[in-house]
């Protein structure tokens, strides 16, 4: 039963987790840019990684799918912390029931 249950908390619980760990990552590339040196170059590479999802944002609907993919993974994680908040707030998820013919 371990790995049954270590499944099931890196499937399900860890994702939840996702957004939060980005956020993190994102407040310590910050931090870490005023360091200087390795940690710089390292914020730069991130602050272009961000520049390319805003690219993405801006030319979805026009420009190729690998140059808009940093959006769609952004995009995920937002609307990951957007539930992850809906539900430690108390609201219930809507769930879609077929409709029986």
């Amino acid at each position: 039963h371990f790995f049954y249950h270590l499944h099931v908390f890196l499937r399900k619980k860890l994702r939840e987790a996702t957004p939060f760990a980005v956020l993190t990552m994102l407040g310590a590339g910050i931090a870490a840019a005023f360091a200087g040196g390795l940690y710089l170059w390292l914020a730069l590479a991130q602050g272009i990684f961000y520049l390319v999802v805003l690219v993405g944002w801006v030319g979805r609907n026009r420009l190729p799918g690998i140059i808009c993919m940093p959006f769609f993974t952004v995009n995920l994680f937002v609307a990951q912390l957007v539930g992850v908040i809906r539900y430690f707030g108390g609201r219930r998820a809507v769930t879609w029931k077929p409709r029986s013919d």
